[in-house]
């Protein structure tokens, strides 16, 4: 295979209902892997793949003004208000991403789709007194169900 030139880790589109994707700043992509289930007798032991394993997922994002902006708070709060329900049906607050690397040329080199995401941790950024430059950054924790490349 001829050698190409590496991905580039800041080119990024991000695509989820309700935010306006320019706002994330940084995004931690969920690790997937493999578990190893163990099987066999007093002799030895054999191991075979199990069940897949999906990470969270994380996203910083600028918290804008003068409106502000409540996207990941409203959707932390939909998915307790299921679970309170006791009957309420994850898809009404599961959401799918498409997570694209782009190149230098603004082209998706990699497509991935997060499937089952919900937000379960919301944190901001420590306020320092006297700091006027640096903006504030929300860490939006998402949990993601299932991993699929497109591209």
């Amino acid at each position: 295979m001829p050698y190409t030139d590496p991905s580039k880790v800041f080119n990024f589109a991000i695509e989820i209902n309700g935010i306006d994707q320019f706002l994330i700043q940084e995004v931690q992509k969920p690790s997937v892997s493999v578990q190893a289930a163990e099987h066999g007798d007093y002799n030895s032991t054999i191991k075979t793949a199990g069940g897949v394993e999906v990470g969270d997922a994380e996203l910083k994002k600028i918290k804008p003004t003068p409106e502000g902006d409540s996207f990941a708070w409203l959707w932390l709060n939909q998915a307790q208000d299921m679970n309170l329900k006791r009957g309420g049906l994850a898809l009404e607050y599961k959401r799918d991403i498409i997570f694209k690397e782009l190149a230098h040329n603004g082209i998706a080199t990699n497509i991935w789709l997060w499937q089952g995401c919900w937000v379960k941790e919301v944190s901001e950024d420590n306020y320092v007194r006297g700091n006027q430059s640096d903006n504030v950054t929300e860490t939006v924790t998402l949990s993601v169900d299932k991993v699929v490349k497109i591209k």
